[in-house]
C-alpha cells in the first residue's frame, strides 16, 4: 500500500538570527533527504526574509514576552495567542509528522500548537543557558538536542541528546590547503545581523595600526552599514554586508574575530582557527560569555575571550598584540598543516544534523 504523503510531512521552527535559521535550513535538508516535505515557520525580521527566500516559508507575528514595558508585553501576549491559533488551525488540517523547533520565541506558539494536538515536538538549544522559550518547551518535548554537555536552566536531563548543532554542508567540502601568502587574513564579523561595537572597533584598529604586519580584514558590517572605514597602507580592507559563505571565509582566514553566538562556537569548533571572541555581555544570562568560556576550555587552538571595552584603549595595543602573537604563530602552522581538515576525510556522518535526523525519526 502507498505512504499516505501526510506521514512524509514536517515542520521546522526558527527565527530572529543566522544561527537558529541556518541549523533549521540544514536539518531541512537532511529531512528531505529522507523523503520527507517540509515547510518552515519564521518571525517577520530581516534574516528571516532573507535566508528563508526561495523556501516553502510561512511568517508568523510572533514577539518576546520579556521587557519593561507593560505595554508590550500585552502586544506580545495578543500577537502570540493570534499565531497560536493560526498554527492550531494549520495543524489540523495538514497534520505534519513532528514539529522540530531550532530557535527563536517564533517556536513558542508554533509548537505549542504542535503540543495540543499531539503532535511530537522536538527542540535545539544551541547555546550553554537556556533561553525562556526552550524552558517552557522543554517540558514538552520528545527530545531536547544541545551543542553544550552542561545546559545552565536544563530541567529535563533525560530527554536530552548531545549532537552538537547542525553545520551546512559547505563546512564538509574539501577545503585548499592553507597556504603562505603576502598578508595575514583576518575575517571578522559580529553575528549575522552585524555589531556596531565590533565595527567601531575594527575602525580603530586601523586608524591606529602600528605593526609592520600586513594583514587583511574582510569584514561583515551587518546591515545597517557603518560610515566608511579609515585606510592604511599595510592593510587590505574589504566589507560585506553579510557573509553568504561563510564556511568558505573560514578556511582562508589566520585569524578570526567574532562574537560568541552558539553558531559561531560550533563553527569555531570544527574549523579550528585562532580566534578573538567579544561577546555580547547585554544579555541578562550572558549566555555568550558563557559561550566563548566553554570553548576556551575545550579548545586545543588558540581562544581569546575579551570585552570590547578591554580591546578599544588608545592604540588598540591589546588586539594588536594578539594580531602579532599570532602573526608568528601563523608561519608554523601552516608549515605544519596544522588545522587543516581537508586533507582529512570528513564523513557526512559527522555532521550532527544526520545524528538529530535519525534520533527524531526514531522518536516519531
Amino acid at each position: 500500500m502507498k505512504e499516505d504523503t501526510t506521514t512524509r510531512y514536517a515542520v521546522l521552527v526558527a527565527g530572529g538570527t543566522g544561527g537558529h535559521i541556518n541549523s533549521a535550513l540544514t536539518l531541512g535538508e537532511e529531512f528531505e533527504k529522507k523523503g520527507f516535505h517540509i515547510e518552515y515557520i519564521s518571525g517577520r525580521r530581516y534574516l528571516d526574509f532573507k535566508l528563508y527566500h526561495g523556501k516553502n516559508c510561512k511568517y508568523l507575528f510572533s514577539y518576546p514576552l520579556i521587557g519593561k514595558s507593560p505595554l508590550n508585553l500585552i502586544k506580545s501576549l495578543f500577537f502570540n495567542l493570534i499565531s497560536l491559533f493560526v498554527m492550531i488551525f494549520k495543524f489540523l488540517i495538514k497534520r505534519p509528522r513532528f514539529v522540530f523547533g531550532a530557535g527563536g520565541y517564533v517556536c513558542g506558539p508554533s509548537l505549542l500548537a504542535a503540543f495540543i494536538l499531539g503532535i511530537p515536538i522536538f527542540i535545539l538549544e544551541q547555546n550553554s543557558v537556556m533561553g525562556l522559550t526552550n524552558k517552557l518547551l522543554s517540558i514538552l518535548s520528545k527530545r531536547i538536542f544541545t551543542n553544550f554537555k552542561s545546559i545552565k536552566g536544563l530541567k529535563n536531563s533525560k530527554m536530552v541528546k548531545n549532537y552538537g548543532n547542525p553545520l551546512r554542508k559547505e563546512f564538509f567540502d574539501h577545503a585548499p590547503v592553507p597556504q603562505k601568502t603576502d598578508s595575514f587574513s583576518i575575517l571578522t564579523f559580529g553575528g549575522s545581523l552585524g555589531s556596531q561595537e565590533i565595527n567601531q572597533l575594527i575602525f580603530d584598529l586601523i586608524k591606529h595600526y602600528h605593526l609592520e604586519i600586513k594583514i587583511s580584514i574582510l569584514h561583515q558590517i551587518g546591515q545597517n552599514s557603518p560610515p566608511p572605514a579609515p585606510s592604511h597602507p599595510r592593510i587590505d580592507y574589504r566589507r560585506v554586508n553579510y557573509l553568504d559563505d561563510i564556511a568558505k571565509e573560514y578556511q582562508k582566514a589566520d585569524f578570526i574575530i567574532c562574537r560568541g553566538g552558539a553558531m559561531t562556537i560550533s563553527e569555531l569548533k570544527f574549523v579550528q582557527r585562532p580566534a578573538l571572541i567579544i561577546p555580547i555581555r547585554f544579555h541578562k544570562d550572558l549566555h555568550q560569555v558563557h559561550n566563548a568560556k566553554s570553548l576556551k576550555s575545550e579548545a586545543h587552538f588558540p581562544v581569546y575571550v575579551e570585552s570590547a571595552s578591554a580591546l578599544s584603549d588608545e592604540g588598540c595595543d591589546k588586539l594588536q598584540y594578539l594580531i602579532k602573537t599570532e602573526y608568528f604563530k601563523y608561519e608554523e602552522r601552516v608549515k605544519n598543516k596544522m588545522q587543516n581538515r581537508s586533507q582529512q576525510t570528513i564523513k557526512e556522518q559527522e555532521n550532527p544534523s544526520s545524528l538529530i535526523a535519525r534520533e527524531v525519526l526514531q522518536n516519531v
